[in-house]
This record gives structure tokens, C-alpha cells and sequence, in this order.
């Protein structure tokens, strides 16, 4: 049983990785630099994490922009964040 609710959340982990991953992509192509996104609460932290380790494997310039002074904002059941592409 553990097993499987730890492959469920590696699972959700990848797909919104590979949503905001998509989006970002998309934005950047229409000429934008700034993309927000809502993550899941529960799991915001590891996707941040990995689409941060992506950016990095490929040399892409980039920070996570704070919302106020805050690193996310809550909205519904997840965190906005901001993420901005620098080159």
C-alpha cells in the first residue's frame, strides 16, 4: 500500500512538472518570460525542485519571482508561483 501511494505522488509529481514544463514552454515561444502557475499544495515543493533541476541541467537562466513577499500565494488547494525565464 505504500508502495503504491508513493508511485500515486511520483506520478502527480511528473504530470504537473510536465504541465507547467508545457506551459512555461509555450509562453517563452509567444515571446513571454513571466509564466505563473497554481501547483497542488501537497506536492508544490517537490515540483518546484524539479523543474528548477530541469532549467539548470540545460543552462536556462531563470528565477522563481516572489508575489509580494511571499514565495507562492495560496489559491484553492495549491500555491501560485511565478516563475521568469532571464535569457
Amino acid at each position: 500500500m505504500i508502495k503504491l501511494n508513493t508511485q500515486a505522488k511520483e506520478q502527480r509529481i511528473n504530470t504537473n512538472y510536465l504541465e507547467a514544463l508545457d506551459k512555461i514552454s509555450k509562453y517563452a515561444e509567444e515571446g513571454h518570460d513571466l509564466t505563473e502557475h497554481i501547483f497542488p499544495k501537497d506536492i508544490y515543493e517537490e515540483v518546484r525542485t524539479k523543474l528548477g533541476d530541469h532549467m539548470k541541467a540545460f543552462n536556462i537562466q531563470f528565477v522563481w519571482q516572489s508575489i509580494g513577499n511571499m514565495n507562492s500565494v495560496a489559491v484553492g488547494e495549491g500555491r501560485l508561483m511565478r516563475f521568469k525565464l532571464l535569457s
